[in-house]
């Protein structure tokens, strides 16, 4: 897993270089929209893969809105925890969406990273 601390700007501008010849969507006020979207994406979960890049854009524009605080995956009500699937959803297809990649880290060890 690689760790670093980038800034919303930052993380932005490395979603852009991915999908440069894309403008990215909006969705500045309902999110059923997207929700609706990233319901049929995982409907169809098996088939994804990273050369999908209308779903990689739905799937990491909610990652970006969760990393800003826009989207919660979860809420509280009545004292018990909701979880918003539509979120959860997303988060599982961004695994299938970006892919996987091998890196050596040592003599014996082999870690599984995002590409």
């Amino acid at each position: 897993m690689r760790l670093a601390v980038v800034q919303s700007d930052e993380r932005l501008a490395l979603a852009a270089r991915d999908f440069e010849a894309f403008e990215p969507r909006q969705y500045d006020g309902d999110m059923s929209d997207l929700e609706t979207r990233i319901s049929q994406w995982f409907d169809s979960i098996s088939e994804m893969t990273p050369e999908n890049v209308e779903a990689r854009r739905d799937v990491e524009l909610v990652i970006t809105k969760l990393d800003d605080g826009q989207v919660a995956w979860r809420r509280w009500a009545d004292g018990a925890v909701v979880v918003h699937e539509w979120v959860r959803k997303a988060i599982l297809l961004l695994f299938r969406l970006r892919g996987l990649e091998k890196s050596e880290v040592g003599p014996s060890n082999t870690w599984t990273d995002w590409s």
